[in-house]
């Protein structure tokens, strides 16, 4: 099962409103995620939703937010290394799917 996550649920989380809002690339006018965010909800919802023990993600920056644009992110859940799939889902609000760890 795959969960989607608005990113902009990810804002209210964060001490600054601006965090998480897909901004665009230094080079480009291309929107991106913040990975920081990313790995916040991709947490979340590996604890909360899969109730695994997710204990770090990590993912990379700056990933474009186009619509089937898949990435992935390394994480440790209960003391073990793992990938996780990323899918953005919406270029409007920035909405992205996990996949259960791998």
């Amino acid at each position: 099962m795959r969960w989607v996550l608005p990113l902009l649920l990810l804002m209210a989380a964060c001490s600054n409103s601006t965090d998480g809002v897909p901004t665009p690339a230094p080079e480009t006018e291309e929107k991106v995620l913040d990975g920081r965010n990313v790995e916040d909800g991709v947490k979340r919802i590996l604890n909360e939703r899969y109730s695994d023990n997710a204990e770090s993600v990590t993912c990379p920056d700056d990933q474009p937010v186009k619509v089937g644009h898949t990435f992935t992110c390394d994480v440790t859940v209960s003391g073990e290394q793992r990938k996780v799939t990323i899918t953005v889902r919406s270029e409007e609000n920035a909405e992205y799917e996990v996949s259960q760890p791998q």
